[in-house]
């Protein structure tokens, strides 16, 4: 059994403090994120904070591979350039 004293209970370290930690770390590209946190009405439990950062980030991953589609396709002629 472990102590209140030992080192073991005293790394216990509480989800709303995990999820402090976590959103104070984040650079300003999640800025929608802290949005979301501060109006939420209750505590943000870790996993939904997690979760809501894995989906923002799959979104930005798509809209970068689209970006670089659209990039691509722009500066791929249709037509082969006539020589005069």
């Amino acid at each position: 059994m472990v102590s209140e004293s030992s080192p073991a209970s005293r790394s216990v370290v509480s989800e709303a403090k995990k999820v402090k930690v976590v959103l104070a770390s984040l650079s300003t590209d999640f800025d929608a994120v802290l949005t979301l946190a501060s109006f939420s009405t209750e505590p943000l439990p870790l996993q939904c904070l997690v979760d809501v950062l894995l989906e923002f980030e799959n979104r930005q991953t798509r809209v970068v591979r689209e970006v670089l589609i659209h990039a691509h396709f722009v500066e791929t002629p249709l037509f082969p350039a006539m020589a005069d």
